[in-house]
């Protein structure tokens, strides 16, 4: 769908066990796609969905049930998610909105977004449930900040300076001196 004029991916939008793509929106249009937020368990009966793109310029709020799904998959596909919108700040993402896969393995790429740092709360438990689990922040995201509340991210997920042994891709802070951030400091005391 591109371009249309819905506004809200309603409560329980997709109910088909063979639908394996959704998209929402291209971030290279003139026009916009004017979602504005996502419904409860939008994507809850839709267990072969392997990837779903949701871009709009209006999106500011993801559902804590957004992307919930119902069962686990007998195989071991990756589920691509990307993300995308000017309005999407830190704050979109409520707890649990990203914890729902039921062990799952995603691959989540977030682009052109106003995030300014990602929330650890939200999205270090999305990188537990599945050690496969993947952020991708887009070199789109240009607000991004190297502050203390982005300091979790290289204690707990730095291998290496290399961007793709990471599991967090994009992160622009991998060498950046957290050791004055109390987090840090917390954790290094343990």
């Amino acid at each position: 769908m591109h371009n249309d004029h819905l506004t809200t991916i309603p409560d329980y939008a997709f109910n088909h066990t063979n639908l394996t793509i959704i998209l929402f929106g291209l971030e290279n249009r003139r026009t916009s796609q004017p979602i504005q937020s996502i419904g409860q368990y939008a994507f809850y009966n839709v267990p072969n969905l392997g990837l779903l793109r949701i871009f709009s310029p209006n999106l500011t709020q993801i559902n804590k049930y957004s992307f919930a799904q119902r069962m686990r998959l007998l195989s071991d596909t990756t589920l691509f998610i990307y993300i995308g919108g000017q309005m999407l700040n830190s704050t979109s993402f409520p707890l649990t909105s990203l914890s729902r896969f039921r062990n799952r393995r995603v691959y989540l790429r977030l682009y052109f977004t106003n995030l300014t740092y990602l929330d650890e709360n939200i999205f270090q438990p999305f990188l537990e449930i599945n050690p496969l689990s993947i952020v991708d922040m887009h070199s789109s995201n240009i607000n991004f900040q190297c502050d203390c509340q982005s300091a979790w991210i290289q204690y707990d997920y730095l291998q290496t300076i290399e961007e793709l042994e990471n599991r967090v891709y994009g992160y622009k802070c991998w060498s950046y001196d957290f050791s004055n951030c109390a987090l840090n400091k917390q954790k290094k005391n343990k």
